[in-house]
């Protein structure tokens, strides 16, 4: 082999490799990144553990070193920062919130989850809400379901 042909070789031998070199690095890069995004939001502390600060908890709510609820209309991605509430949509906006469901405490309407309203203090739903699965209609209506399983005025 003639020092012309080696040195063609050896080039393209030292570019595959760094080539896959590169390629490698660049997917366990990616890889590094993804399982440190994931950690990160893993790390996150749910409520009632100890924290010094309120980026450590879930809620982003530390008060005398532990993490506290989400309080009630305050956007949120899951159940457990709600505490004694729910994550859901309500009439008030089309974001998740903390909020109550129907026959728990509240102190205005958009405390409720769904087409809830507060009525005497706990939620409830209006006339014409949709009542199926256990909806708790306001008082002076009843779950009727010949109006298409709506909340209806008592006969």
């Amino acid at each position: 082999m003639d020092g012309e042909r080696f040195d063609s070789l050896a080039k393209s031998l030292m570019a595959m490799r760094t080539r896959r070199l590169t390629l490698k690095a660049a997917a366990g890069g990616a890889l590094a990144f993804a399982l440190g995004r994931e950690e990160a939001a893993a790390a996150c502390k749910a409520t009632g553990k100890k924290c010094d600060k309120p980026q450590q908890c879930c809620s982003k709510r530390c008060k005398k070193g532990k993490c506290k609820c989400t309080r009630l209309q305050v956007a949120c991605k899951d159940h457990d920062q709600c505490c004694n509430a729910s994550c859901f949509p309500n009439h008030c906006s089309a974001a998740k919130k903390c909020c109550r469901v129907n026959g728990k405490s509240c102190q205005k309407n958009c405390d409720c989850c769904g087409e809830g309203r507060c009525l005497g203090g706990k939620c409830c739903l209006p006339q014409g809400a949709t009542c199926a699965f256990g909806g708790i209609c306001c008082t002076g209506l009843f779950c009727d379901p010949s109006a298409g399983i709506t909340c209806q005025p008592a006969p």
